[in-house]
């Protein structure tokens, strides 16, 4: 059976952020919660975190709790420091403030 490929599709928009150094402080200090996790594009857990880490975007959306990336490879600064020393890292802001995310990594 031949299948058909529509030309025109296009992934649906992605509910996560990226972030960068330019945006980051800007981003994370207007937002009464928010979840980023630092990665690094080669780490394997990075990876499967990702198709999780989207659902949950999607789940939290409605919630107002938006879900950010940095990749931590280019954004070497903010990887400093937040003391990013493995791969994913997920912090939570509270208003700017930050502290370890602890919970589970499945949406």
């Amino acid at each position: 059976m031949k299948e058909l490929s529509d030309p025109n599709w296009t992934p649906p928009k992605s509910e996560v952020l990226d972030l960068t150094t330019a945006d980051f402080d800007e981003t994370v200090n207007k937002q009464p919660i928010m979840l980023v996790e630092f990665f690094a594009p080669w780490c394997g857990h990075c990876k499967k975190l990702k198709p999780e880490y989207e659902k949950a975007a999607q789940q939290l959306k409605p919630e107002g709790i938006p879900l950010a990336t940095v990749d931590a490879t280019v954004e070497k600064d903010l990887a400093k420091k937040y003391d990013v020393t493995g791969y994913p890292t997920l912090k939570i802001f509270r208003n700017g403030k930050v502290s370890d995310f602890k919970g589970g990594r499945t949406a």
